[in-house]
């Protein structure tokens, strides 16, 4: 036998694991939500003592099982949220709305940032393009000088 027994001790670190891979309706959704995948594939891969190969393949489909039922979980509730909100707006109307119809319609309420008063909008480099707008120039990362004309890397540096 190539594992502790505390190993895989229903209260143990990866007792959880072991019941989802053969006991997969036994599990409830406490014990789902309760366990961290990420920790338990580290546990698993590099364990504290050696584990035989047939019990980390059968940990491993406990954690898929138990991954496949957060993933369902989580789908649902999705689901039902969605669903709510559907609802919630066939049955709501404007006139639940604290504007009056006269504001509704009215596009003055709309907030934009004025192009004007935006100070990167006019900003003119020395060649008297905007910065970063020379044509013909392809599109870098920031940092990456790569591909860039003589005139952006003078700029840059």
């Amino acid at each position: 036998m190539f594992y502790h027994v505390q190993i895989l001790a229903k209260k143990g670190p990866l007792g959880t694991i072991w019941i989802a891979a053969h006991h997969d309706k036994r599990l409830k959704r406490s014990q789902v939500f309760e366990t961290n995948v990420g920790e338990t594939i580290d546990a698993i891969v590099t364990p504290e003592v050696p584990l035989a190969l047939r019990l980390s393949g059968q940990l491993m489909l406990g954690l898929v099982r138990i991954y496949a039922r957060k993933v369902g979980y989580l789908l649902s509730d999705c689901s039902d949220s969605f669903g709510r909100l559907k609802q919630n707006h066939k049955q709501g109307s404007k006139e639940d709305i604290n504007l009056s119809k006269d504001a509704l319609q009215s596009q003055a309420h709309i907030t934009l940032i004025d192009p004007e008063m935006d100070p990167d909008f006019f900003a003119v480099g020395e060649d008297g393009f905007g910065l970063g707008s020379i044509p013909g120039t392809p599109i870098s990362l920031a940092g990456s000088l790569a591909g860039t004309p003589e005139l952006l890397r003078g700029r840059a540096s």
